[in-house]
């Protein structure tokens, strides 16, 4: 249809024209097909929509994962998903009329389950390739267990709670007693409502007065607020009625200033209880199991710091103003106690919405946060409270800056981070914990990285950069320990043994740069595989595979790649749509044509492909002709392969390799095709033997192996 400007409807028709909205963003498409009209608006959130016309692929669904149901309603081709529980699959679905169904298993159908079933609420056998499973219309949970291999389809009534740690999509069951439904131990925090059947047609909020205090369930009220803990609710449908109250269980301290009714719940982790607390002025305190005293502990405390014995029934401990650390350390042969300084630092910002910090540790006079994904602003500060902070003005990663008392928020971009705080020199810093590889160079003065993207195991890949003068290199975890460099290659797509700490590259232009950290070798992208490969996670038409060209442009040819019946892909050049081709596949190893814009390609049979293009004749093959590494360093198999690169002339190379122990090449991952042979010295070809020995070249380490397969020799060099 003719768009006609966002939020306002415009009409559609069976194949007309391609939908244009006029402006790059990210957009809702609502079509109403009864009326014939369709609108564009900006999107409302959560998921991602695309309209994208002519021969380029949108962005691929997520692949559906584990165990699912097929077939309820009529619908066998959307999988209704379920959640698990160890060996357990879970899904609450509405017949709307007498239907069948079936569970399958990652979105195919290779693995599926069906039965008879009896009764509601009686386990049956889930038999492999099955009947398809019968129900009348109705609300039900069905649970598949791959443990006992059951299914079970009971009445699915229940009442559950929505919202529990800002999770509006997750329903956490209820379980129904003597009339009431009552919600597990569950810890809550900020806001949450009732809610029948996981949906909002039926659902209660309400205004707690106080815990412990029942208050009305008003349909459709407000949301309930709780401050952060462990609590129990309970909704009574009868009375229309709702209680949350405080959850007390494991152990926990009390008596603290005073309190003997309020547990200071703490914190367990392999049999130590621990719970930081700030004591007001001397006090006295006690352990105690599950909020009762049926179970506690005491003690006689000595010194600050020293464990003591815990006696069942004992002494109140006594404790001085201050913030402490009480600790309960159940997991020896006898029970100790010990109080020491409680003081800690801690991250609160943006991130977790300036609550609930991110405890650090000391270690060796630094304060050191774990890794902590942050983005926007954030500030460190003592024992949770903000009587004593420290902020600051960052000027790189990596680098120390001043601790300011109350200074300014810290800032970075969304990543993953590590936070030093050294309080005797004053300064933090601020690290990227994510290890990736990434570009730098002249081109960002060498104090910028530009990170890249794996997008396959080993195959990483930048974000396009330009590069006007000087030299640049790929390096690891943004630290000169390991990098790499090499030759400069003389075209996009070249690539060049990636050599550690070798020179540094000086190809000029705009290009993303290709690290394979397999066959060591790096490049730019060119050519490149895109489309949907289910067997790469997060893969879409939005990433490539990148292809090396062969013999200086005459030829293009991607690494292995496992394909499946169900993909499709194409080839595009530098990452972008302006040029990209396509073609129905004819057979494996037999060329065909493609076309600019030419349909989506798919192969015949799974299996482990590379994909070959010749310009030139304009034709592509999709073949099992590529060679690989094998031996003792994978456990002969057990891992992939060390995929070799094709450089032209009948040579596979794979650089700087280290392989202890025996080892051989074969052709597509199988032994059909393997060649050995006896390795004389370092430079000199010896014959690669179909079937023949291991080679083993004993100590020697960052070595270069070259198969000539025309002449059939093998060499090792340095």
């Amino acid at each position: 249809g003719d768009f006609g400007g966002l939020g306002s409807d415009f009409a559609v028709s069976q194949d007309g024209p391609n939908i244009k909205v006029g402006g790059d963003g990210i957009f809702d498409l609502v079509v109403n097909p009864g009326a014939g009209t369709a609108q564009v608006v900006e999107t409302l959130g959560g998921g991602v929509s695309g309209i994208i016309g002519g021969d380029e692929p949108g962005p691929e669904p997520e692949p559906v994962t584990g165990w699912n149901i097929i077939g309820l309603n009529g619908d066998w081709e959307n999988d209704i998903l379920a959640t698990q529980d160890g060996g357990k699959w879970t899904a609450y679905v509405t017949a709307n009329e007498a239907t069948e169904f079936k569970w399958r298993k990652d979105g195919g159908w290779d693995s599926n389950y069906g039965g008879n079933m009896v009764a509601l609420g009686e386990p049956f056998e889930a038999v492999a390739g099955g009947d398809n499973i019968k129900v009348d219309a109705g609300f039900y949970k069905v649970v598949l267990d791959t443990e006992a291999m059951t299914i079970t389809v009971s009445n699915g009534d229940v009442w559950s709670l929505i919202g529990v740690n800002g999770d509006w999509e997750k329903d956490i069951d209820m379980v129904l007693t003597d009339g009431k439904w009552v919600s597990p131990f569950t810890a809550i925090s900020g806001e949450f409502k009732l809610r029948h059947n996981h949906a909002w047609d039926d659902n209660r909020g309400g205004d707690m007065t106080a815990l412990g205090e029942a208050f009305a369930a008003v349909a459709g009220g407000n949301n309930i607020n709780v401050e952060g803990g462990n609590y129990i609710v309970t909704y009574d449908p009868e009375a229309e009625t709702i209680k949350v109250e405080k959850a007390v269980r494991g152990w926990n301290v009390i008596g603290l200033n005073g309190n003997w009714s309020d547990d200071v719940a703490a914190v367990e982790k392999d049999g130590v209880w621990k719970v930081r607390v700030n004591v007001e002025a001397d006090t006295e305190f006690k352990w105690r199991k599950d909020g009762a005293w049926d179970e506690n502990y005491g003690g006689d405390l000595v010194n600050i710091g020293e464990a003591f014995p815990a006696y069942a029934g004992g002494n109140n401990i006594k404790l001085s103003a201050g913030y402490w650390l009480l600790t309960l350390d159940l997991s020896g042969a006898a029970p100790m106690l010990m109080v020491s300084d409680g003081t800690v630092w801690s991250l609160i910002g943006g991130f977790n919405d300036w609550a609930g910090d991110v405890e650090m540790t000391l270690e060796d006079g630094v304060w050191v946060s774990p890794e902590t994904a942050i983005s926007g602003e954030f500030k460190i500060r003592k024992n949770f409270d903000w009587a004593e902070n420290r902020g600051g003005d960052m000027v790189a990663l990596g680098e120390a800056f001043d601790a300011v008392a109350g200074g300014n928020n810290i800032k970075v971009d969304e990543g993953t981070y590590m936070v030093y705080y050294d309080p005797a020199n004053e300064k933090i810093t601020v690290v990227n914990a994510k290890k990736v590889w990434s570009v730098i160079g002249d081109f960002t003065g060498w104090t910028e990285d530009i990170e890249m993207t794996e997008v396959d195991d080993g195959i990483w890949v930048s974000p396009s950069i330009t590069v006007e003068s000087g030299g640049w290199k790929v390096r690891f975890d943004h630290g000169w320990d390991v990098n790499r460099g090499g030759s400069t290659p003389e075209t996009i797509g070249e690539f060049v043994g990636a050599v550690p700490g070798g020179d540094n590259l000086g190809l000029k232009g705009t290009f993303q740069v290709v690290y394979n950290a397999h066959n060591e070798t790096i490049g730019t992208l060119g050519w490149g595989v895109v489309g949907k490969i289910s067997s790469i996670a997060d893969f879409n038409w939005n990433k490539d595979i990148p292809m090396n060209s062969v013999e200086k442009g005459g030829g293009w040819i991607s690494s292995p790649i496992y394909l499946t019946t169900e993909d499709e892909i194409k080839i595009r050049w530098m990452g972008g749509w302006d040029e990209n081709r396509g073609g129905d596949v004819v057979a494996i190893d037999t060329p065909f044509t493609v076309s600019p814009g030419g349909p989506n390609m798919k192969v015949p049979t799974d299996g482990l492909y590379v994909v070959a293009y010749v310009p030139e004749s304009e034709e592509i093959a999709i073949t099992k002709w590529f060679w690989g590494l094998v031996g003792d360093f994978n456990a002969w198999g057990e891992v992939s392969d060390i995929f070799m690169m094709y450089r032209g002339n009948n040579e596979w190379v794979a650089y700087n390799q280290t392989l202890p122990g025996g080892w051989k090449l074969r052709m597509s991952s199988s032994w059909d095709e393997n060649r050995g042979g006896t390795f004389v010295e370092v430079g000199t070809p010896f014959n690669a033997v179909p079937n023949g020995d291991n080679i083993n070249v004993g100590d020697l380490t960052g070595f270069t192996v070259i198969y000539d397969q025309e002449k059939e020799t093998i060499t090792i060099v340095k």
